[in-house]
């Protein structure tokens, strides 16, 4: 069979019902069998494939039984770079693209005398910090309470060459507020979803580590944060923070409850699907 013949083979396999999600399923399968890039797999569509189809066919069953193919192939791309992923990290967003995306805008608007610390907490697979690190030289910090998910992510910073980032082991800010560190940009992705949200995927849910995702109301991490963030920023730092979709109002009213609104800028924003994502805070005037 030629490669687009094994193409079209994994996609009558494959359970889902949407056609061009399972051809991209396909294409990632052949790409990471033959360990060849998406452009050399256009390239050679009609070439002869030598790939084993019985290790196709374990591939396929797997994912007929929901396991992310993120997992099956250990990678995911975020903001173009190659993210090793495993069972123990919580798979990368293209929301959360947008948020770096936003903060590395902030970033190249600061002097480039003055050397910023950025804290990324509840790093994950690192993709923020690292993502942060490739394109802006900055002081930066990431932080995650599992040994196993900080593997994950040093892995990651030396493969893709991300060479000024301090990881901190520790429990959400206190590796930070027991170093005594203090940020110019903070950015934080934590869980939150309820453990009682019914409206979560099978696929996320069951495969991806539930303490990344799930806290009991999915808001204990901003109830902590909003107490406490004065611990670790400097006085004209800027925040950057990632919610559940409908979670604007319970936000909005954990920081009015915790921070005087007056002595900060603030600001939502949507996701390029038009729903409530992200929170702004500037300490001056900086959105």
């Amino acid at each position: 069979m030629t490669n687009q013949e094994v193409i079209n083979y994994i996609c009558e396999k494959l359970n889902a019902k949407n056609p061009s999600h399972n051809k991209k399923i396909a294409k990632s399968f052949i790409c990471y069998l033959k360990n060849i890039s998406i452009n050399d797999l256009y390239t050679s569509l009609y070439e002869k494939c030598n790939l084993n189809i019985n290790k196709i066919d374990k591939l396929i069953k797997k994912i007929n039984k929901s396991i992310p193919l993120e997992y099956l192939i250990n990678e995911k791309y975020f903001l173009n770079n190659k993210f090793y992923v495993n069972k123990n990290v919580l798979i990368p967003r293209p929301e959360t693209e947008e948020m770096v995306l936003e903060a590395l805008s902030f970033l190249k608007t600061q002097s480039i005398n003055k050397k910023i610390n950025v804290f990324d907490i509840c790093t994950g697979s690192g993709n923020i910090a690292i993502s942060i690190a490739k394109n802006y030289k900055a002081n930066i910090y990431a932080s995650d309470i599992s040994f196993k998910v900080l593997k994950v992510a040093r892995k990651n910073a030396k493969d893709l060459g991300a060479n000024n980032i301090t990881f901190l082991k520790g429990d959400f800010l206190k590796p930070f507020i027991k170093l005594n560190l203090k940020g110019d940009l903070i950015i934080i992705n934590p869980p939150y979803i309820s453990s009682k949200d019914r409206s979560v995927d099978y696929s996320t849910k069951n495969y991806e580590p539930k303490k990344a995702l799930f806290t009991e109301t999915g808001l204990e991490f901003y109830n902590i944060f909003f107490q406490n963030y004065h611990k670790i920023i400097n006085n004209e730092g800027i925040i950057f923070l990632e919610f559940g979709y409908e979670q604007k109002k319970p936000i909005y009213d954990l920081m009015e409850k915790y921070i005087c609104l007056n002595k900060i800028n603030y600001k939502f924003f949507k996701d390029t699907n038009k729903k409530d994502r992200f929170l702004f805070i500037s300490l001056k005037n900086n959105i």
